[in-house]
């Protein structure tokens, strides 16, 4: 919704500066129709700046920089299994702000129960 909004604010924000650019570049105040625009574009950007990051680490299925104590203490919980040998892979990313998944390879002593480490 915040997108939404957003997107809403920045499209009046851009059109009201197209009326005051316009206004300004009839009369004797054409350096504002130059500097008017550029401090919309200013604004916009510092108003979107975190939607446009979370974004991208989305789709680019980047790790935020939020969860990182909350993986180590998951993978530390999961090396303390005692089945467990070690971690050869991991792969973390973010699907929503708040939710990670995850894709853990993992080696576990022989003739230990599989199922213990699974859950």
């Amino acid at each position: 919704m915040h997108s939404v909004f957003l997107h809403f604010f920045v499209d009046f924000l851009f059109g009201f500066v197209t009326l005051m650019t316009s206004f300004f570049a009839e009369g004797d105040y054409v350096i504002f129709s130059a500097i008017l625009p550029l401090l919309a574009l200013s604004f916009t950007v510092f108003l979107t700046k975190k939607l446009f990051v979370t974004t991208f680490k989305l789709l680019l299925q980047a790790l935020p920089i939020d969860d990182e104590r909350g993986i180590r203490m998951v993978v530390s919980e999961i090396t303390s299994l005692k089945e467990v040998v070690k971690i050869s892979q991991q792969h973390f990313w973010g699907l929503t702000t708040g939710s990670l998944v995850c894709n853990i390879t993992v080696c576990i002593r022989k003739n230990s129960d599989s199922s213990a480490v699974q859950t």
